[in-house]
């Protein structure tokens, strides 16, 4: 019986020596597959991406406009953009609208090629704009006339 009881022994001693080489080897093996598949040197690419809620509506997408600049818009629940960065040949762009789609603001290059901020009424009209819209003039802050219907 001492000998039945040594093989035994002995086959355990080998299970254990397999599983604990087979768990390196996982181990190993994972290790290598994990540096394979760094996150920070994947890059998705594409023409455009949408984020969509639970319900499928866009919420968030991501494009490239006709002249070939890129663009986001941010949309509110009823699906109006009410967010617009964009880039272009005059440089960025941000625009925020209400959500019925009226324009409340605007900051992008001015007429002169200088900064600008523009602020709309629920109309749309301007109500003031800060900038510089001639070239070699000082900047100015400009309101519309109490009057007569203007836009800056």
């Amino acid at each position: 019986m001492n000998t039945l009881e040594a093989r035994v022994a002995r086959i355990e001693q080998r299970s254990r020596l397999r599983t604990a080489l087979t768990m390196a080897g996982c181990v190993a093996v994972g290790a290598w597959m994990g540096a394979a598949a760094d996150p920070t040197s994947r890059q998705l690419m594409g023409s455009g991406l949408v984020i969509v809620d639970q319900t499928g509506r866009p919420v968030i997408d991501l494009g490239v406009d006709d002249s070939g600049a890129g663009r986001m818009h941010l949309r509110g629940p009823s699906g109006v953009a009410e967010v617009v960065l964009s880039g272009g040949s005059a440089g960025g762009r941000l625009d925020l609208y209400a959500a019925d789609g009226g324009r409340l603001a605007k900051l992008a290059a001015s007429p002169s090629g200088d900064g600008m901020l523009l602020l709309s009424d629920t109309g749309g009209g301007p109500l003031m704009r800060i900038g510089r819209w001639i070239p070699e003039a000082s900047p100015s802050v400009w309101t519309p006339p109490l009057t007569d219907p203007s836009t800056p």
